[in-house]
């Protein structure tokens, strides 16, 4: 899931819209088979640069509540318009 919007493109900003806004696609698309967040269990996330962890990270707790899933990051060469990370996410279950 990638923090940009139709029309739009990437997100824009910093770091922190655009990992709001994909998590929230990503709370939507689960509701809509009736899955919560917290169901979540592991997320890679690509980052442009390690740098933005932190920023990232904060944004990305507020949609848990107690038991957070662990973000393991990695980085990748950015390539505009390209937003600044990726996050796969994994359910319970799969």
């Amino acid at each position: 899931m990638l923090g940009t919007k139709p029309g739009v493109g990437v997100v824009p900003g910093s770091i922190v819209p655009e990992t709001r806004h994909a998590m929230e696609r990503i709370k939507a698309e689960l509701a809509k088979r009736g899955v919560s967040m917290n169901r979540i269990v592991r997320c890679l996330v690509i980052l442009a640069g390690f740098n933005d962890f932190a920023a990232f990270n904060g944004a990305y707790k507020e949609y848990f509540d107690g038991n957070i899933p662990r973000a393991a990051p990695l980085r990748r060469k950015p390539s505009p318009p390209m937003p600044m990370w990726k996050l796969n996410a994994r359910q319970d279950g799969d």
